[in-house]
C-alpha cells in the first residue's frame, strides 16, 4: 500500500510539472512601433520565471543592430502569493527603412509574438530638426593611387550627449590616417546645431573603385536630472551614405622613380654652417629638404647627391616628419649628408632634383636645387678668418629664385665674382710655381717642417690614415716627413729622398704619391694608398749607433 502511494504522489508531481511547463508565458514588448532610420527602440521580453538561461537572438540580426542588451530578474509576494519574471532588454537600431520585422523567440517551449515595426527614412544629413544626424564629405570624388583624399564625419546633434561610440573606418589597400578632430556650433537651414568633425587622410595603394562605407554612430543622451530611473531609452543610433571613389592608376608619362602625387612639392637647400667654411679636409654639415602636401613622410624618397672628384659625400640619417590638420597630412624628409672637401680652390657644388605629380594641373614637374660655386681653402692659411660668402643665398639655397630681389643682388654677386676670381688666380700662380721645381723637392721651411716634433708614431699613424682616408695627399706627405724624423731620429730629414735612403721598400709607394701631388699627367681618381699603411707599420726605428753613412742613389731620377 505504501508503496501504491508513493507512486502515485510521483506520477502527480510529473503531471504538476508538466502543466507549469506548458503554462510558462513569454512576452514581447517594444517602446515605439514608429521611428526614424536614425533612432532606436527598446525592446522588452518577459518570462514569468527566475531563469539564468538566454535567448537566441541571431534572427533578430538580419534587420536590426543590437546596441545593448541587459538581463534582469525579479521576485514579488502579492497576498502571500510569491511571483517571479525574468526580463531581457534590448536596444536596437533599424538597419534600413519601410516595414520592418522583430521575429518570435523562444523559451523553453513557450514562444513570443512576433512585431511590426515601422522605420521613417529620415535622410542622411539631409533632414533637419532632427535631434540628430550623421554626414560623411570627401574632397575629392576621383584620385590618382596612393594620392591624398580627405574623409569628413560630421556629427549634428542637438540633444546633450553624455558619450558617442564610432565606428572605426577601414579599408582594404588603404593606409588611414586621423588628421583632425573638431567641435564648432552650425546653423542648417535656420535650426542651431552643434557639430563634432573628425577628419581622415586617405591614402589608395590600389587603382580600381572603393567604397567607403556606411559608418554608424552610437550616440547616448544625457541623463535629466529628474530622470532618476533612466526608464526611457536613452540611445540615438545615426549612420551616414556610403560613398564611391574612383582610384587612378599612375599617369603613363611620369618619369620619376618614385611617384609622388601632390598639390605642391618644395625642394630646399640648406648649409647648417651660418657661413660656409671650406677648409680641406673639414666636414660641412648639408641638408636637402623635400616637402610635399598630401603625403607622408614614408612616402618621400631618398634624394641622393652624384659623385665629385672635388668632395666625399656622405649621407647621414633622414630626419622625418608629418605635419597633420584638417586640410591634411604634410610630409617633410631632410636627407642629410656630410661633404668633405678634397682639394684647394674654387669648385662647383653639384645641384639636385626631385621629380613629382602636380595632382592640379595633371603634369610632372621638377623640383631643382642648382648647383652652386664653393670656395675651398688651406686650414693653415684661413686661421681663424671666415671664408667670406659666394652670394646671399649661401646659407639657404632653395629651388626658389626672388626675381624682385635681382636688382639688389648684381652688385654684390659681381662683387663676389672679383673676389672668387682673385682666388682662383692666386692659387693658378702658386701651383705653376710649385711645379716649376726640378727636383720636386719642396723647401721644407715652405712646408713648415722646420720643426722639432715630438708626436708620437701612433698619433702620427693616425693622422696618416686620416689623410688617406680624406684623400688630401698633400697633408699625407707632410705627415710622412713627420714619421721619417721620427723613425730615424734625425730632425734634418727635409725630403722623401732622404727618408727612402733608409726604407729603400717605400720607393715605388712614395713616387706614386709626389706622382699624384707634382705630376703633370692627369690625377688618378683611383689613386688609394693603402699598401703604404701595412709598409709604414712594418717599418723598424733605426738604431742611433749603427744608421748607415751610406747614401742611396736619388729617388726621383725620372718622371
Amino acid at each position: 500500500m505504501n508503496k501504491f502511494c508513493f507512486l502515485l504522489t510521483f506520477l502527480i508531481s510529473l503531471l504538476s510539472i508538466s502543466i507549469n511547463a506548458n503554462s510558462l508565458i513569454l512576452n514581447a514588448a517594444v517602446d515605439r512601433s514608429e521611428l526614424a532610420d536614425n533612432e532606436s527602440l527598446r525592446l522588452i521580453i518577459t518570462a514569468d520565471e527566475n531563469s539564468t538561461d538566454t535567448i537566441d537572438f541571431t534572427e533578430l540580426l538580419l534587420q536590426f543592430d543590437i546596441i545593448n542588451t541587459q538581463r534582469s530578474n525579479q521576485t514579488s509576494v502579492v497576498n502571500g502569493k510569491v511571483s517571479a519574471n525574468t526580463q531581457w532588454i534590448l536596444i536596437l537600431s533599424p538597419k534600413d527603412s519601410g516595414e520592418l520585422l522583430i521575429p518570435a523567440f523562444e523559451y523553453r517551449g513557450a514562444y513570443s509574438q512576433a512585431i511590426s515595426i515601422i522605420v521613417d527614412e529620415a535622410g542622411t544629413g539631409k533632414a533637419v530638426d532632427k535631434d540628430a544626424f550623421l554626414q560623411l564629405a570627401i574632397n575629392k570624388s576621383t584620385v590618382y593611387v596612393q594620392e591624398q583624399i580627405l574623409v569628413t564625419i560630421r556629427l549634428y546633434y542637438k540633444t546633450a550627449l553624455s558619450s558617442y561610440d564610432d565606428e572605426v573606418l577601414r579599408l582594404e589597400n588603404t593606409t588611414i590616417t586621423l588628421v583632425s578632430e573638431n567641435n564648432f556650433r552650425s546653423n542648417v537651414k535656420g535650426v542651431p546645431y552643434n557639430l563634432f568633425e573628425k577628419t581622415y587622410a586617405l591614402h589608395p595603394q590600389s587603382s580600381g573603385e572603393i567604397i567607403i562605407p556606411t559608418q554608424s554612430w552610437r550616440l547616448e543622451k544625457a541623463a535629466d536630472r529628474f530622470d532618476f530611473g533612466r526608464s526611457g531609452n536613452p540611445y540615438l543610433y545615426v549612420r551616414s551614405a556610403p560613398v564611391t571613389v574612383n582610384i587612378l592608376p599612375i599617369a603613363n608619362t611620369s618619369t620619376a622613380d618614385t611617384w609622388l602625387p601632390s598639390t605642391a612639392v618644395t625642394l630646399d637647400a640648406k648649409w647648417k654652417q651660418s657661413i660656409i667654411q671650406a677648409k680641406l679636409g673639414e666636414p660641412l654639415n648639408y641638408q636637402l629638404i623635400l616637402i610635399a602636401n598630401g603625403l607622408t613622410a614614408a612616402q618621400l624618397p631618398e634624394i641622393s647627391l652624384p659623385n665629385s672628384d672635388k668632395f666625399t659625400i656622405y649621407s647621414d640619417q633622414p630626419t622625418i616628419d608629418n605635419d597633420k590638420s584638417s586640410a591634411g597630412i604634410t610630409g617633410t624628409r631632410i636627407n642629410n649628408f656630410a661633404i668633405i672637401p678634397r682639394e684647394i680652390g674654387i669648385f662647383t657644388f653639384p645641384g639636385a632634383t626631385a621629380k613629382w605629380w602636380n595632382t592640379s594641373s595633371n603634369k610632372e614637374v621638377i623640383a631643382t636645387i642648382a648647383p652652386q660655386k664653393i670656395v675651398v681653402v688651406s686650414p693653415k692659411k684661413l686661421g681663424s678668418d671666415k671664408l667670406p660668402a659666394l652670394t646671399e643665398a649661401s646659407e639657404n639655397t632653395g629651388a626658389k629664385t626672388n626675381h624682385s630681389a635681382s636688382a639688389s643682388l648684381l652688385g654684390k654677386t659681381l662683387t663676389s665674382l672679383f673676389a672668387i676670381s682673385s682666388l682662383l688666380l692666386a692659387y693658378i700662380l702658386f701651383t705653376v710655381n710649385k711645379r716649376k721645381k726640378p727636383d720636386l723637392e719642396p723647401d721644407i721651411k715652405k712646408q713648415g717642417l722646420n720643426t722639432v716634433f715630438k708626436t708620437s708614431r701612433k698619433q702620427l699613424m693616425t693622422d696618416i690614415t686620416n689623410a688617406i682616408n680624406n684623400e688630401n695627399w698633400d697633408l699625407l706627405r707632410t705627415t710622412l716627413l713627420q714619421l721619417g724624423r721620427h723613425l730615424t731620429h734625425k730632425k734634418s730629414l727635409n725630403s722623401l729622398n732622404k727618408f727612402v735612403e733608409f726604407y729603400p721598400e717605400l720607393r715605388s709607394d712614395l713616387r706614386s704619391l709626389d706622382s699624384q701631388v707634382f705630376g703633370k699627367k692627369q690625377k688618378d681618381e683611383n689613386y688609394r694608398p693603402e699598401k703604404l699603411l701595412i709598409k709604414l707599420s712594418a717599418l723598424k726605428e733605426i738604431d742611433k749607433n749603427k744608421q748607415s753613412a751610406h747614401a742611396l742613389k736619388n729617388l726621383y731620377t725620372e718622371y
